[in-house]
């Protein structure tokens, strides 16, 4: 999957649409489209991938992810797969400033407020011990 942000906040994914990984039921794999849903009046600031899931930020530093949530990594407290994007329920109102995915977690740097840690326990456990736990929440 390759995914871009456009100067006007839109995000744009073409590639494999498995999973819901192109964030818009109606993607055409070979051909680039503006993911939709929940992100239609939002800009967004901050995109990241990983493996199989997106997540991103927006203006109102609101998380929303979606993609294969199999490790629990979209953080919405199951498995399940999302697509169209989904806000993170668990990360409102946390001033979300940066948002990092790996193979099957997803990470958030909040600022100025506390934020619980919830660990997957298929997540990797490294990628914990390099951030300070009041500021990050694992997914």
């Amino acid at each position: 999957m390759t995914i871009a942000l456009a100067t006007n906040g839109h995000v744009y994914t073409m590639g494999s649409h498995v999973s819901g990984l192109l964030g818009n039921p109606q993607a055409v794999e070979e051909l680039p489209i503006c993911v939709e849903g929940n992100l239609t009046k939002n800009f967004v600031q901050e995109i990241a991938c990983g493996a199989f899931h997106v997540a991103v930020i927006t203006s109102k530093t609101e998380v929303y992810t979606w993609g294969k949530g199999a490790s629990g990594q979209l953080g919405h407290g199951d498995t399940d797969d999302r697509n169209p994007p989904f806000l993170v329920e668990a990360l409102k109102d946390k001033e979300d400033k940066s948002v990092a995915c790996g193979t099957s977690f997803t990470a958030a740097m909040c600022l100025h407020k506390s934020v619980p840690v919830v660990i997957n326990q298929n997540a990797l456990a490294a990628s914990f011990c390099l951030i300070s736990k009041e500021n990050v929440t694992i997914l």
